[in-house]
C-alpha cells in the first residue's frame, strides 16, 4: 500500500470548486486561517525559501482580516524526518529513532566483533598453516556494510522525497 509511505493521505479527490462549495464555504474561500488542505510549491533554484516565509509572513498580518496561524514552509525532503510543525503529517517518521536504531547496531557490532574474532582464532588454530586475523578485516567489514546500507537507504529516501505527488495519485 503506497498511501503508507506517502504525506497524501485522502478518502476521496475533488476539484477545488467543489470543496468551497460543499464543505469550506464561500464565507472561508479567502480565508488564509482555513488550513485544512496542504500546498506544495515548487520554488525556482535561485529562490530562497526564508524570503518567501518572510514575505508570506508579512502578507498575512498586512492583508488577513483576523489573527492566523503562520504560515510555514519547509523542504519536501524535510517533512518526514525533521518537521517540527505542531499540524504535522501523522504519517511521519523521527529522526530521534534512526539514531536509536544506529546505536543499537554499534552497540551490537561491539559484542560481536570479539566473540567472531576469539572463534575464528580458535578456529585458525586446528590447521597446520596459521594466519592471524587483523582487527582491520572486522573494521573494513562493517565500513562496508554501513556503506552500502547507508546508501541504499538514502538514494531511496530521495527519490521518494524527491517524486511528484502527482504522480503517486495517478497509481492510486
Amino acid at each position: 500500500n503506497d498511501s503508507l509511505n506517502s504525506s497524501l493521505e485522502f478518502d476521496l479527490l475533488s476539484p477545488f470548486e467543489i470543496l468551497i462549495k460543499e464543505s469550506i464555504g464561500e464565507d472561508n474561500a479567502d480565508n488564509w486561517g482555513f488550513n485544512s488542505f496542504r500546498t506544495y510549491v515548487m520554488l525556482e533554484q535561485s529562490a530562497s525559501a526564508e524570503n518567501l516565509n518572510q514575505k508570506l509572513t508579512g502578507y498575512l498580518k498586512k492583508y488577513s482580516k483576523e489573527d492566523t496561524d503562520e504560515l510555514a514552509l519547509q523542504p519536501l525532503t524535510d517533512i518526514h524526518l525533521f518537521s517540527n510543525l505542531g499540524h504535522d503529517l501523522g504519517n511521519r517518521g523521527d529522526i530521534k529513532y534512526i539514531w536509536i536504531f544506529s546505536a543499537l547496531a554499534a552497540f551490537v557490532l561491539l559484542i560481536a566483533w570479539p566473540i567472531a574474532y576469539f572463534a575464528m582464532q580458535a578456529w585458525l588454530q586446528k590447521f597446520a598453516y596459521r594466519t592471524n586475523i587483523e582487527i582491520w578485516i572486522f573494521l573494513l567489514s562493517a565500513a562496508l556494510g554501513l556503506t552500502v546500507a547507508l546508501l541504499t537507504v538514502s538514494l531511496q529516501t530521495l527519490r521518494a522525497a524527491r517524486a511528484n505527488p502527482v504522480d503517486s495519485l495517478k497509481h492510486e
